[in-house]
């Protein structure tokens, strides 16, 4: 969801089908790190890369104890772009610019 997955989206590339998990226009704020998790529990033999956003990952933090406690390994890229960027988008595109503090 936002900005992260549709920079990761246009620049990463697969060779295996199958192999880009994203809630793209959904607006699911936070399910990348339980996505990650799922699929490396159902693909315990593929490496599990997740790409979130700093907002998002507050959203899920709490799933690290998931993993430890499981012993799920799974690798979390976290971008600290320091706003709510798919929030602050709709901002700019639907209201004029007209921000809410907390983007």
């Amino acid at each position: 969801m936002g900005n992260v997955v549709s920079t990761a989206s246009s620049y990463l590339t697969f060779e295996q089908p199958r192999s880009f998990l994203a809630a793209m226009s959904w607006g699911n704020c936070g399910c990348a790190f339980p996505t990650g998790i799922g699929a490396k529990v159902a693909k315990p033999d593929r490496p599990v890369i997740v790409y979130v956003g700093d907002g998002a990952w507050g959203m899920s933090l709490g799933e690290v104890l998931t993993c430890v406690r499981q012993n799920i390994p799974v690798t979390v890229v976290v971008f600290n772009n320091g706003q709510w960027g798919a929030e602050k988008r709709n901002q700019m595109d639907f209201y004029a610019e007209r921000y809410s503090p907390s983007c």
